[in-house]
């Protein structure tokens, strides 16, 4: 059996890698579930995306998996559904052997989304899901958002709470981050 398999891995002594290209596929079922979400029926376009990320994931198309992954965090934010927009963010961070820079690729979009919450509760909740599910993932992501909440919070005068989550972020990576010379 193992023979079997290293044959098809292996030309001359090379290992091949098998690219499989979605990009038709993922074309064809971003335009229908967004169809399906502009007409009130999200969960059903949520499902059709998720068959897709799937195989996409599976074949380790990185491009394709982003962009479904990103098509999936639209459609909830779209439909103002804010608590389904956190679970599809934990669940789709969950997935095994999930592509991590198809995974960032959700992050930054997730983090457009920030300044658009309609309260600062939901804008909380959808900061702290981010930094929950970037931990030890795409760590600078994680301390954008980290920088991201501390500014909310000096905005709103909680110089206290700031502080204490500024203690948090790691110390290489602030050198990452612009300063305001910089700015």
């Amino acid at each position: 059996m193992k023979d079997n398999l290293e044959s098809l891995n292996n030309d001359g002594g090379h290992t091949v890698k098998i690219d499989l290209d979605y990009r038709d596929m993922c074309d064809e079922k971003i335009a229908v579930a967004e169809s399906l979400g502009a007409s009130g029926k999200l969960q059903e376009a949520l499902d059709t995306l998720l068959v897709v990320e799937k195989t996409t994931r599976n074949a380790s198309d990185v491009v394709s998996t982003g962009r479904i992954l990103v098509a999936i965090v639209k459609l909830c934010f779209h439909a103002k559904d804010w608590a389904l927009l956190n679970e599809y963010i934990f669940m789709l961070a969950k997935k095994k052997s999930q592509l991590i820079l198809a995974f960032g690729e959700m992050v930054r979009e997730c983090y457009t989304f920030i300044d658009q919450m309609p309260d600062k509760e939901t804008k909380y909740k959808l900061i702290e899901c981010l930094r929950i599910v970037t931990e030890g993932k795409v760590e600078l992501d994680r301390d954008q958002l980290t920088l991201k909440l501390i500014q909310i919070k000096e905005s709103e005068g909680d110089v206290t709470g700031a502080e204490n989550i500024l203690q948090e972020l790691q110390f290489e990576a602030y050198g990452c981050f612009k300063t305001q010379e910089e700015i």
